[in-house]
């Protein structure tokens, strides 16, 4: 009985052990372009997961992956996209070649939409997939990094108020002293709060005319370039339903290190004997003691007011439901979105509601009728006493 207990335990052991060993795989490397270039940022995921690393800015990377066998997927914007089967440890260095289908796709100008490979001007292109990848409360911010020539400034934090400003290629003087761009959405002109106050769900796609010659149908309003943007529209089929939720928090990246109060006072009454040796002191020898040794801290406070006050985390929540379909005759696209966001201190919070009805009816063979509908309610609370 002894021995056949054994021999299961010892069978056990073939079988789990070699389970056990094959869990840690790490493959490294240094992803490149055609021209030997390192590229950063490529998205190095394991396949049907959302796990996975970034390249650093010399284009290493490094990623464990489960088992042998795992595919490891190598996407960047522009680029083919890379499938590798890892079956052990070891260096894989990838190439990646430019998306020769890109040609292909259909870019939005100011008077319609062309093939890529027929652009002349210069048009840039954010589709919905990135803009969605970066969870931020005000839209404008999603640009930023996305593409050249495209300068961005976020002058505050505050929920609400965190907008960033948008420059094209630089700065120019039209327009008194304003130097963003143009924002048109579905054909109409917005304010650049209009544009930012969107939600990112609604959004089929953003281009940016850069250049003279892909805005010049829209004159000298045009001067510092276009934003147009394009919501997303009903396509003929059942009724699809989509939901989306993110949840995060906001910090600040770095405080400044402040001094104490005992360094404080000890330099302030320096500063004082040096613009007159004969002065006294503003601190004397026992209140300095009492700040170095945090004697009665209600009279001698040594408090970090910065660190106290927005040393915490933001939380920020969004939820958007959107419904589309229809048939060949009438087509549909309705998006519900909501925004919670808080500030460092508890007088700061900003909640946005935002609604968007898209509805195509085709009328007649040759007469198309288009009704977009959509509206924005903010409930803001800072203590400026007004919202921006």
């Amino acid at each position: 009985m002894k021995k056949i207990r054994l021999l299961i335990v010892l069978l056990f052991c073939s079988v789990a052990l070699p389970e056990a060993f094959a869990q840690s795989i790490t493959v490294s490397g240094v992803v490149k372009d055609k021209t030997g270039q390192e590229i950063p940022g490529v998205s190095v995921i394991i396949k049907g997961t959302t796990t996975g690393v970034s390249t650093t800015t010399d284009g290493k990377y490094a990623i464990t992956v489960p088992k042998a066998g795992t595919t490891v997927v190598f996407s960047f914007i522009g680029m083919t996209t890379q499938e590798i089967i890892v079956t052990k440890s070891e260096t894989i260095n990838i190439v990646l070649d430019d998306a020769a289908n890109t040609l292909n796709d259909v870019v939005v100008v100011g008077f319609g939409t062309q093939k890529r490979s027929n652009v002349t001007g210069s048009v840039a292109t954010v589709n919905n997939k990135q803009l969605v990848q970066t969870p931020v409360g005000d839209l404008s911010n999603a640009l930023a990094g996305r593409t050249p020539g495209v300068i961005t400034k976020q002058p505050s934090g505050e929920p609400g108020a965190d907008g960033t400003q948008i420059y094209i290629r630089g700065n120019s003087t039209f327009g008194g002293g304003s130097m963003e761009p143009l924002f048109v959405v579905d054909g109409i002109v917005r304010s650049a709060r209009d544009f930012g106050q969107m939600d990112p769900n609604e959004i089929e796609s953003v281009s940016i005319l850069k250049d003279a010659s892909s805005a010049a149908i829209f004159g000298v309003k045009g001067a510092n370039g276009v934003v147009l943007v394009t919501t997303k529209r009903g396509k003929a089929g059942q009724l699809s339903a989509n939901y989306s939720f993110n949840y995060g928090f906001s910090q600040v990246t770095r405080l400044p290190n402040a001094l104490g109060s005992y360094e404080y006072a000890t330099l302030y009454n320096e500063a004082k004997l040096n613009d007159n040796p004969l002065a006294t002191p503003e601190f004397s020898l026992e209140r300095l003691e009492a700040f170095r040794n945090g004697t009665d801290p209600d009279a001698n406070p040594n408090t970090d007011w910065m660190d106290l006050v927005l040393g915490g985390t933001a939380p920020r929540m969004q939820h958007n439901l959107s419904l589309s379909g229809g048939s060949e005759k009438i087509k549909y696209f309705t998006s519900f979105g909501y925004l919670n966001e808080d500030g460092l201190y508890s007088s700061l919070n900003y909640n946005r509601y935002n609604v968007r009805s898209n509805i195509d009816i085709q009328a007649t063979s040759t007469t198309k009728i288009s009704v977009d509908l959509s509206g924005r309610l903010e409930n803001k609370l800072s203590p400026c006493g007004k919202c921006r």
